[in-house]
């Protein structure tokens, strides 16, 4: 399970499948391209659209996703430099988000 602290702690068991809107918060340390750390912290939102196909890919959607969320930001913040991550924020997390 992810809690709102900004850290996964454990799995909870599942009787209902919740279709709506859901989010978690995260705080990620991240490197730009140029060796320059910095703290990320924002709000992850998503919903379940196929719920046979989560089932079947995981038994921890929200903690995947948290993950996935970090891996990706990670990634995309580690190809630019510092001036060009002040620059670009929005473009950089929006390609973030389409991987």
């Amino acid at each position: 399970r992810v809690r709102n602290a900004k850290t996964v702690a454990y799995k909870v068991p599942v009787q209902k499948i919740d279709l709506r809107a859901s989010y978690a918060f995260f705080e990620y340390n991240v490197r730009t391209s140029d060796n320059v750390e910095l703290v990320l912290e924002g709000t992850i939102f998503w919903q379940v659209v196929d719920v046979p196909k989560m089932v079947a890919a995981t038994g921890d959607p929200k903690g995947d996703i948290w993950y996935h969320a970090r891996s990706d930001l990670i990634q995309a913040v580690s190809m630019v430099t510092l001036e060009e991550f002040m620059k670009g924020f929005n473009t950089i997390v929006a390609s973030a988000a389409t991987t």
